[in-house]
């Protein structure tokens, strides 16, 4: 465990990808996969972020299935749970000025 704590340590900085199971709560998030094997689907417009909630454990899944879930908490206010082998990157989506750009309109 000591160990563990001192590779997310190290490992934790923007824009590194971790596994969702890596990932400690409260961290921000974007770029996530759904999959672990799969695209990246979820936070990926300029200036957007995820927040990791919590993890789920073997004994507080609601399903009977085995496979473990992260929650996390998307801009739009949405908590999805996500696999904990599915990957995501370390901070926000750059340029969050871009809301505030002219569209050049009467």
């Amino acid at each position: 465990s000591l160990a563990l704590g001192i590779f997310r340590a190290l490992t934790l900085k923007s824009g590194n990808v971790l596994p969702l199971a890596l990932i400690p709560p409260g961290t921000v998030i974007h770029n996530i996969t759904l999959t672990p094997t799969g695209p990246a689907r979820l936070v990926r417009s300029a200036g957007t972020s995820a927040l990791v909630v919590a993890h789920e454990s073997a004994a507080q899944s609601p399903s009977p299935d085995p496979t473990l879930y992260t929650q996390v908490r998307l801009a739009s206010g949405e908590i999805r749970r996500i696999l904990q082998t599915a990957f995501a990157t370390i901070g926000t989506v750059s340029n969050h000025l871009w809301k505030n750009r002219s569209l050049g309109k009467a």
